[in-house]
């Protein structure tokens, strides 16, 4: 029981603040944004919708591997930090599996942006 406790005390520290941490599994949650909402946070007053459609995503990171609950289709991932992409790849094959490179190191911010979409989803990691 005590051990539990601790993991589920741990648990809540490492997720309350939204990023997903690299060496056990972690959920990433991902945020809808356009640019035209305040601060990039999607506000449909102020332009873009997004596409009933295309739900928010669904990943888990563990290490240097996201694993998509269902298959990326015409989607790109940017991997961003300090605003600047460190890395970026296009996926429009139906993945679910996505390895980054080994020399990422530190939080970053994952875009995931649709074709032809004028939003995408953001979410944050640490590697």
């Amino acid at each position: 029981m005590k051990n539990y406790f601790l993991s589920l005390t741990l648990s809540l520290l490492f997720v309350g603040n939204g990023i997903a941490y690299a060496g056990e599994v972690a959920h990433i949650t991902f945020n809808v944004c356009c640019p035209g909402g305040p601060g990039g946070a999607f506000d449909p007053s102020h332009g873009g919708n997004p596409n009933p459609r295309t739900p928010t995503p669904e990943a888990t990171l563990l290490d240097y591997v996201i694993t998509f609950a269902t298959p990326l289709s015409g989607f790109a991932l940017d991997v961003v930090q300090d605003g600047v992409i460190v890395w970026s790849d296009d996926y429009s094959d139906g993945t679910t599996t996505v390895i980054l490179p080994s020399y990422l190191s530190g939080e970053y911010e994952l875009q995931l942006i649709p074709e032809d979409c004028n939003y995408y989803f953001t979410g944050m990691i640490s590697l």
